[in-house]
């Protein structure tokens, strides 16, 4: 009974570890784009088209990500998600 308390911690905590890397890969992008401009000489508009397609492709994806997981199971989903 003990082992299955600990299996499931750490199942939890990699199920966070994994939330958390998405997170930072959303909001990486915010706190970038001021150096990337700079580095390519973007203007504000330019910028703001570049993080747009970046959010915009970003919830796209969520769509057949999410009926892949209905379909083939959310275990399979996130292993292939993680390995990926």
């Amino acid at each position: 009974m003990r082992f299955r308390w600990r299996h499931r911690y750490f199942v939890l905590l990699i199920l966070f570890a994994i939330y958390l890397l998405c997170y930072m890969d959303r909001m990486i992008m915010a706190a970038a784009i001021p150096f990337i401009a700079s580095e390519f000489h973007l203007s504000a508009m330019e910028m703001g088209g570049i993080l747009s397609a970046f959010f915009f492709s970003y919830a796209l994806c969520q769509i057949p990500a999410g009926l892949l997981a209905d379909r083939f199971g959310p275990r399979l989903m996130t292993t292939i998600g993680i390995t990926w």
